[in-house]
This record gives structure tokens, sequence and C-alpha cells, in this order.
């Protein structure tokens, strides 16, 4: 009994010894290799080679200048046909209040009682108190009826016109008077854009990881490379 248990643990032995080594010896699967992708190198903000982006192109104090030449002409024009509207607008309330009975009535009035005065006051007549005090009257009532006519909404408005355009024009006078000012101050230079191989390359691609030159060898080459990686 005891011999034929040894020999079935000798053929599991060699079943399991066989199938070990087959395992060992078996091919293993191709590998594909893949290249390795790296990355962009970003730019260090303090590194010397690298370069921001381009600024904006500055525009040249004489085209602002200009710029603003021609929106004063704009609010100038815009400031005339705001006065010449309420010019308009007045002379036609003036036609309008003449053309009243109570109007026409207390002008009449007035001249007449003006012309009394220039009167009395050439003969020193104790009537001058009394008929300058009516005169007065009278001038007081046309003055009201005009107030009151010039103060239709039509004329405020057209009013206010004027008065916003008017500042309007005063404020683009105030912005050409500062920009001679600052331009004679301080000339403003125009920034160029790079022009070397190295600059536009690193502006583009970043700078690089490292880098090495011969410059400092002993004994120094007779050309100086430059590697960058």
């Amino acid at each position: 009994m005891k011999t034929f248990v040894r020999l079935i643990a000798l053929v599991v032995l060699i079943f399991v010894g066989k199938a070990v080594f087959n395992a060992i010896n078996q091919p293993s699967a191709p590998t594909t290799s893949r290249p390795v992708e790296r990355a962009a190198p970003t730019p260090a903000p303090n590194h010397p080679l690298a370069q921001a982006d381009p600024p904006p192109p500055v525009t040249p104090p004489a085209t602002q200048i200009d710029a603003l030449a021609a929106e004063l002409d704009k609010a100038k024009a815009e400031a005339v046909a705001a006065r010449e509207k309420l010019e308009t607008l007045k002379a036609a309330a003036m036609s309008k209040l003449a053309a009243t009975p109570e109007y026409a009535a207390a002008k009449a009035a007035a001249t007449q009682l003006e012309a009394k005065v220039k009167q009395l006051r050439g003969a020193e007549s104790p009537e001058l108190p009394q008929a300058s005090h009516d005169w007065i009257a009278a001038k007081s009532m046309v003055t009201r009826r005009e107030a009151a006519a010039m103060n239709a909404p039509e004329l405020k408005a057209a009013a206010g016109a004027v008065a916003m355009t008017t500042r309007a024009v005063k404020a683009v006078e105030t912005q050409i008077s500062e920009r001679k000012s600052r331009s004679l101050a301080t000339p403003v230079s125009v920034a160029e854009p790079p022009h070397d191989d190295l600059t536009l390359f690193v502006s583009r691609f970043g700078p690089p990881d490292s880098e090495s030159s011969s410059e400092n060898e002993t004994p120094r080459p007779l050309i100086v490379t430059r590697l960058l990686i």
C-alpha cells in the first residue's frame, strides 16, 4: 500500500514539474512599443528666453487726436443744430403769443406808458412817479406772459438738448487738450515684433528644458555652439 501511494505522488510531481517547465520556456507574446508623447514645455515666467504674447498695437497719439477731432466736429454740428432748433421754437412761440389779444393789449399799454414817462421826465411833472409805477407794472405783465410762453415743454426739451450738446463739445475739447499735453510730455514708443529666429521659436514653442553652450569651454572652440533641449 505504501508503495502505491509513493508511486502516485511521483507521477503527480512529474506532471507538476513538466507544467512548470513548459510555462517557463513558453515564448512571451510580442509587445508593441508606443512612442512616449512628450507634452509641450510650458514657458517659465522668469526664464531669460521666455517671451510673453506680443503686446497689442499702440495707437499713435496723432491718430488718437485725429479721431477726437472728428468727434469734436460731430459734437459741434449737433450743438449748432440744437441751438437752431431752440431759436426756431422760440420764434414760433413768440409769434403765437403776439397773436393773442391779451398780450397785444399789455404790450401796447407798456409802450404807451413808456412814452409818457419819457415825456414827463423832460417836463419834471408831478405825475411822473405814478406814471413810472404804471409803466413798471405794464412791463411786468408783458414779461410774465413771455416767460410763460418760453416755459413750454418743447422749449424746455430743446434748451436741455442745447446744454447737453454744449457739455459734449467741452468734454471732447478737454480730451484733445490732455492728449496733446501727454504726447508732448512723454513720447509713446511703438513696440516692434521680434526678428531673430531664436526669439520667434521660443515665443511659439516655449523655453527649452535644458541649455548648454561651448562658450566657456577650455580651450574655447573656434565656433561656439549653443544646444537647446
